[in-house]
């Protein structure tokens, strides 16, 4: 049985590689724009990892990560400190 990770990034281009690399892995992805949606995939769809910007439009990576384990205890969380948009390196 495939792995489900749950991506979340407000970025389409950041969800989108960080979605087709693990697939490119062999697991299953599913893929969410704001916190608000990654709750309601957690609820809905058995995810086995979530993999996240720490800046989401609607909260943190950090407050995210707490509200999924409230959803799922046994929920894991990576929380990526990427850049937000219109930053320069």
């Amino acid at each position: 049985m495939k792995r489900n990770f749950l991506v979340v990034a407000s970025d389409a281009r950041v969800r989108e590689t960080l979605a087709g690399e693990l697939w490119n892995l062999g697991f299953s992805v599913t893929r969410a724009v704001n916190g608000a949606e990654a709750e309601r995939v957690v609820r809905s769809v058995s995810v086995d990892a979530v993999l996240t910007e720490s800046t989401l439009p609607d909260m943190s990576g950090e407050e995210l990560a707490t509200r999924l384990k409230q959803i799922r205890s046994d929920c894991r969380v990576v929380v990526l400190p990427l850049p937000t948009a219109g930053a320069t390196g």
